[in-house]
């Protein structure tokens, strides 16, 4: 197998990337950056949970996607917790 580099833009226009699916446990990796209280962080934005979880345990985020629809979604998502109870 043969590995390339091509820029993430070329790729991008090709539509060689489609989907990439993470299952990660984010106890590792709050672990692993032991997250501080004020602490600042950069999170690739998904679909949020990563991000959220990180706000739970104090620190602050700065949220990263290239997909525009993925930040709205974290974006609606905060809203909706904000303002609808669970059962909502």
């Amino acid at each position: 197998m043969e590995l390339k580099a091509v820029p993430i833009q070329t790729a991008l226009n090709n539509e060689e990337i489609r989907y990439s699916q993470v299952w990660e446990d984010f106890r590792c990796v709050e672990h692993a950056l032991s997250f501080e209280p004020q602490s600042r962080h950069l999170v690739i934005g998904s679909a949020g949970c990563n991000v959220f979880n990180t706000l739970l345990s104090g620190a602050n985020v700065d949220v990263v996607d290239l997909s525009r629809a993925q930040l709205a979604l974290i974006e609606l998502k905060a809203v909706a917790i904000q303002l609808l109870r669970y059962e909502e």
